[in-house]
């Protein structure tokens, strides 16, 4: 009724490919969330017996629809920057144990070529004190 106007709720739909087939989904996405102009907007409308929309109204209708593409479209384009995020980081650690697994094999071969102990092979590697407790663990347990 007029006496509503303005009133509102926000229902959030989520719809399928196979939910389009059901007349009821059919012409919620018709009418809420297809892309259309201001002209098929109305002939949707009357195709479904709604009549008597103002132009503000019409208008309102609209915007809804293009508000929540651009949220799904927000929504894709983060998704997909986490998602490039999160293969850079498991590239990096993949990278970094392949590194790792490397200087193990170094430590390992020069100890067992020259019979020399850990702490004499990592001294003389060179290599960061500040991981010498790590490797130590990794080889000599």
């Amino acid at each position: 009724s007029r006496q509503d106007v303005g009133k509102h709720a926000d229902i959030m739909i989520y719809m399928s490919d196979k939910s389009l087939d059901h007349p009821v989904t059919r012409m919620i996405y018709d009418i809420f969330i297809k892309q259309e102009t201001y002209a098929q907007k109305q002939e949707t409308l009357k195709k479904y017996g709604i009549l008597g929309l103002t132009e503000r109204e019409m208008s309102k209708m609209c915007n809804y629809s293009e508000f929540y593409l651009v949220v799904e479209q927000r929504a894709l384009e983060k998704g997909i920057t986490q998602g490039i995020s999160q293969g850079i980081d498991i590239g990096r650690t993949e990278e970094r144990e392949k590194y790792m697994n490397q200087k193990v094999d170094t430590i390992r071969l020069i100890m067992n070529e020259y019979h020399k102990s850990f702490e004499d092979t990592y001294s003389f590697l060179n290599y960061d004190e500040s991981e010498r407790e790590q490797y130590r663990k990794l080889i000599c347990n």
